[in-house]
């Protein structure tokens, strides 16, 4: 894709000093005037793009890169919008097409010349519009997002060029997200309405193809002919049945490999690969965190308490209660925490005089109390909290936390 793997460095987020509103808006940093083009549910449902005059160059922020960009990330990412993308690269085309000499973007290298630029820039407009309304015309004809993904075939005039190739992108995983976008998940095919879940339809699966052996015996013919779709679909199905199965799982995790060296695009390659990783070897440590204390930190009030809120297991705050009240001594804040029906509300500026519990806290020590790395009784013998009420309170709350699993298993039970 864009790049081997996520950085293992510290990581943390700035807080603005600016916010851009409208596009044509005009700052000068550092002595460098720069125009802003600001352009919703593109790469991000937030994004800009820079004009900087003097130098008649265009920073396209990521929404015109060397390559078929991501509708929906495989990773997980609210889908984004084909027409609105091709819309917002249009404004770019109007704006500066007839001035720009150099385009940049922020992960990609610098394409210099007018002409070379705005034909470059056309042809990515064009493949997000073209991937957007010929799903929205195949859906119209009663196709499903895996026929369309099958059909549908960019014009040559687009597919011959390198920057609309689908190296992280492709085209059938984004014409599967803007059907998502329009209809959501479900093909209108009631078979796939409720479904078995996954273990136990490969049990069924298995028994009905004759058992294992049977189903081993078919994948093996399949793969020396190269069928290797259908055969991850059937050793998947004999793996979620059987998930001890080491021939299955051997021949499985061959497959994955085999579908990885084909694959063109980056993040294809990356699944495969781990697929065949999961399959065998044990658990590697993941490194890199996308949320640190450093992030943490700059979050607003709101955004960390909704944070800490989908960190509960559900079951598990059910049917427990507790009111709290919590007085941020470094940032002035005053918030109040409800657990009810298993799940943790919260109100910004607001106390309840019947609270639990009342704690007078600086930010980043609750969330350390929160994420189970200190304790209550730790950070009042230190000094760093004031308790007024039932301190059983908070540990009623923080006994739901349940940390985030970053190995969880992708192609086992």
């Amino acid at each position: 894709g864009l790049g081997q793997r996520m950085s293992t460095g510290s990581k943390g987020i700035a807080r603005p000093t600016i916010e851009i509103e409208n596009t044509g808006e005009r700052h000068t940093i550092d002595g460098v005037e720069l125009e802003f083009v600001y352009v919703l549910d593109t790469e991000a449902p937030v994004e800009i793009m820079v004009w900087i005059p003097q130098l008649k160059a265009f920073c396209t922020a990521e929404d015109m890169t060397h390559n078929m960009h991501n509708l929906q990330t495989l990773r997980g990412a609210k889908v984004r919008n084909g027409l609105l993308w091709s819309k917002a690269v249009d404004t770019a085309i109007e704006r500066y097409g007839n001035q720009v000499e150099v385009s940049f973007s922020t992960h990609h290298w610098p394409t210099w010349g007018n002409e070379r630029i705005v034909d470059y820039w056309e042809a990515q407009r064009d493949m997000y519009r073209y991937l957007h309304d010929q799903t929205l015309h195949l859906a119209n004809r009663g196709l499903t997002p895996d026929e369309i993904a099958e059909e549908m075939k960019l014009p040559a005039s687009l597919s011959s060029q390198f920057n609309c190739r689908g190296y992280y992108g492709t085209l059938s995983h984004n014409v599967k997200a803007q059907y998502d976008l329009y209809f959501g998940w479900f093909n209108g095919n009631p078979a796939h309405l409720n479904p078995l879940p996954p273990s136990e339809l490969g049990a069924k699966y298995v028994e009905a193809i004759g058992g294992a052996d049977k189903v081993l015996e078919v994948a093996k013919a399949s793969y020396a002919k190269g069928e290797y779709r259908w055969v991850a679909t059937l050793l998947d199905n004999l793996v979620f049945a059987e998930p001890e199965n080491k021939e299955a799982r051997q021949l499985l995790a061959d497959t994955y490999t085999q579908l990885g060296y084909q694959a063109e695009s980056g993040p294809w390659r990356n699944f495969y690969l781990t697929g065949a990783r999961d399959l065998f070897k044990k658990d590697v440590p993941y490194t890199s965190q996308l949320i640190n204390d450093g992030v943490l930190a700059q979050m607003d009030m709101g955004t960390l308490l909704d944070y800490c809120a989908i960190q509960l297991n559900g079951e598990k705050a059910a049917g427990k209660k507790a009111v709290i009240n919590i007085n941020f001594t470094d940032t002035k804040e005053k918030v109040m925490l409800m657990l009810n029906n298993g799940v943790l509300n919260h109100r910004l500026d607001s106390q309840y005089e019947k609270a639990d519990l009342t704690l007078e806290i600086e930010k980043m020590n609750f969330v350390k109390l929160f994420f189970g790395r200190t304790d209550l009784q730790t950070l009042l013998k230190t000094d760093k909290v004031k308790t007024t009420g039932n301190t059983q309170a908070m540990d009623v709350i923080c006994s739901a936390y349940e940390p985030a699993d970053p190995n969880f298993k992708i192609v086992l039970p």
